[in-house]
């Protein structure tokens, strides 16, 4: 167990990285290189309601990510028109001129949708006027989305993974350039993420004790200043949509690198059949606790967050559901958010009590960590603006219109939660990855345009596959550019035009020729 006092040397590393950090954001260059907007073909506003009929906000929050929720509906026309997946995305401040930092959370061509993240300096109380724009459709143009600097460290961002944005068991990235990735543990073969309250998701199908449940695993081990909090304030939130529930079932832990006692921890849990939302925050052994008597539904998304805030000589805990604070409980000298480092961050489980304790069963959305704590009104803002079918963030009309967009492909955005192809241009062609599932069975790759009518159908042997993990479809080249759909079904068929498929639902993704 590394005590502060025994631990000066990896302190000191810690607040050099800090320094460090902090001097290469103030030599960072502050704005964005000029461009003008003008030559871009489209734009939007987009206006923020925070009065009562909207997200209902009291005071104004600084420095806060909005997301911004593209529709085939609404907002279908800048996925259709936009270059390059988004990369000619922009978005400024209502003058125009102004850059806002913004990320791609979730892109999808085929169903014309899309999440993205803006930073706005501040979010107006009661306010239905302010206003940010979105310009799209210009050719040449880099991409220049930037999670490090929406979810700026110099914010207090730790760790932000928008999770489900890869797929198949790969690492989830950390918006956070250089930061911990969630690695997925435990998770099947032909495993494939989920639809999210937000883009995609993960799927954690726990439930029983911890055993080899499936969950996420951040440094696993990795003695790190990161998760120290000297300052004794921190932040934890994620959107979950609980399937059932369990004993102590782990939103998130973060144990110290004296995993086998427990003696420094912090955790948010839902407990029990009952479903009540709870806050553990272990000094020297002993477990101080903010319990709730507010339960957690399953089958729904809510958005969890759980703060500490050093309050003078004490530490003050506190638990929200939904935005709404729902228990809080002080801690007094002496401060019991100790500064010492911890080595075991987990989504979904904890390496305490295995056996006794139930892994998370429920699927999960953009996980936060900050070494600041989160008021009141930044966390209600996150849960209005973030929940599914939000109206806080109104998307203007596109100036000039635009000529209309087609209808989103049939396959795209289905319920299925089959894994995605992987598609490549090759010579004279397209090479598609074949999942592991269907790695030497008889398949067969079918290609459609958006409407969905079939542009091609191919039959491909077990032999075939069963070779590698790639099969390639010459002749594609000839085709008109544009966004097309592949779908690959697994078949016992002995006349190549006859298809039994197995899968019904098939693995799809979507591609785009340009001959």
């Amino acid at each position: 167990m590394k005590r502060f006092g025994s631990m000066i040397s990896s302190a000191a590393a810690g607040s050099a990285l800090l320094t460090l950090s902090a001097l290469s954001v103030l030599s960072a260059p502050s704005v964005f290189a000029q461009e003008n907007y003008a030559s871009w073909t489209y734009s939007r506003s987009l206006v923020l309601n925070t009065k009562t009929s909207g997200a209902n906000l009291a005071n104004p929050v600084t420095q806060f990510p909005v997301l911004v929720r593209l529709t085939h509906a609404n907002g279908g026309d800048v996925v259709y028109y936009s270059q390059g997946r988004g990369a000619d995305l922009r978005f400024t401040k209502a003058d125009g001129v102004t850059r806002l930092p913004h990320q791609i959370d979730s892109w999808d061509s085929a169903a014309h949708t899309a999440t993205i993240w803006v930073l706005l300096d501040s979010v107006k109380p009661n306010d239905s006027l302010q206003s940010f724009k979105m310009f799209w459709n210009k050719t040449g143009v880099a991409d220049s989305g930037n999670g490090g600097k929406v979810f700026d460290t110099a914010n207090g961002y730790v760790d932000v993974w928008h999770l489900g944005n890869t797929n198949d068991v790969a690492a989830r990235p950390n918006a956070i350039p250089g930061r911990f990735s969630a690695t997925p543990v435990n998770f099947p073969g032909g495993y494939s993420r989920v639809a999210g309250a937000i883009g995609w998701a993960d799927n954690l199908t726990g439930g029983g004790s911890s055993g080899a449940t499936t969950y996420l695993a951040i440094n696993e081990g990795a003695s790190t200043p990161l998760y120290n909090f000297p300052a004794g304030n921190f932040t934890y939130s994620i959107w979950a949509k609980p399937t059932t529930l369990g004993r102590y079932a782990r939103l998130i832990s973060i144990v110290g690198d004296d995993a086998a006692s427990g003696a420094n921890r912090i955790f948010m849990a839902v407990a029990d059949a009952n479903g009540y939302v709870i806050g553990r925050l272990y000094a020297d052994g002993a477990s101080r606790a903010i319990n709730s008597t507010t339960s957690a539904t399953t089958g729904a998304w809510s958005h969890f967050a759980y703060t500490i805030t050093r309050n003078g000589t004490s530490d003050v805990g506190t638990l929200y559901l939904n935005g709404v604070q729902i228990a809080t409980a002080t801690f007094t000298s002496p401060q019991q958010l100790a500064d010492v480092e911890r080595a075991w961050v987990r989504i979904g489980r904890d390496n305490i009590n295995p056996s006794a304790d139930s892994s998370l069963n429920a699927v999960v959305d953009e996980a936060r960590i900050s070494n600041v704590s989160r008021s009141a009104d930044y966390l209600k803002l996150s849960y209005d603006i973030e929940k599914p079918g939000s109206a806080v963030v109104a998307l203007g009309s596109t100036s000039p219109t635009p000529p209309a967009i087609p209808p989103a492909s049939l396959f795209a955005s289905a319920s299925s939660s089959r894994e995605k192809l992987g598609a490549r241009p090759v010579s004279g062609g397209m090479a598609f990855r074949i999942p592991l599932a269907l790695q030497g069975h008889a398949v067969r790759l079918t290609v459609t345009d958006l409407h969905g009518r079939l542009v091609g159908s191919r039959y491909f042997e077990a032999a075939i596959t069963a070779r590698g993990a790639e099969i390639t479809w010459t002749g594609l080249h000839s085709r008109a550019a544009g966004v097309y759909v592949a779908r690959l079904l697994a078949t016992e068929e002995t006349d190549p035009t006859e298809a039994s498929a197995k899968s019904p639902d098939g693995y799809r993704t979507t591609f785009t020729l340009n001959p």
